[in-house]
């Protein structure tokens, strides 16, 4: 009978020596997506460059997870600032392949149906003929080759201007020449 009651002792202390366990795995794992958390918002920040204006660059790949998160947080961050342009600067993205494509075309139809201007810049030339080899139809998408383009573009279209008009003289006024 000693023996049962001792293997009985013994069974619950290891019992409970697995639920400690246990609860530390779950700390570290809450711990671990909360970090996971944190490097997804600071990997895709969301800017506001200007007035109105919003960038996002979009660093590495872009998959369907990673792309819906994005899309979100450039949702609100559109609806909470107002802003009417965006621009989506695609430097830096790994790679572009018919997945990435329709991501990034979501993204950017999502952002048109709240109001929104879009313009993607920083294509590489490979990414670009990816794109054309795919079939991809940017559609009446603005792109450009830099960031800074973008602004310029931006600033003219949110201020009526096109490029044929003369830049406003306004001492310690921003030059926006291409």
């Amino acid at each position: 009978m000693q023996e049962l009651d001792d293997a009985r002792r013994e069974n619950r202390d290891h019992m409970a020596e697995l639920e400690q366990r246990k609860r530390e795995l779950e700390r570290r794992l809450e711990t671990i997506e909360r970090q996971r958390h944190v490097i997804r918002e600071l990997s895709t920040p969301i800017i506001e460059l200007w007035d109105e204006i919003l960038t996002l660059p979009i660093i590495g790949s872009l998959d369907a997870q990673r792309s819906v998160e994005i899309t979100e947080r450039l949702l609100q961050r559109i609806a909470d600032s107002h802003a009417r342009c965006v621009i989506i600067d695609v430097t830096g993205i790994d790679t572009i392949d018919s997945m990435t494509s329709n991501h990034f075309l979501s993204m950017i139809r999502a952002a048109q149906l709240l109001g929104t201007y879009c313009v993607v810049t920083g294509l590489s030339p490979h990414a670009a003929q990816t794109m054309v080899d795919l079939g991809v139809e940017l559609g009446s998408i603005h792109t450009l080759r830099s960031l800074k383009q973008g602004l310029e573009h931006c600033v003219r279209v949110l201020h009526g201007r096109n490029r044929s008009e003369p830049e406003p003289k306004t001492k310690g006024a921003p030059s926006w020449k291409s």
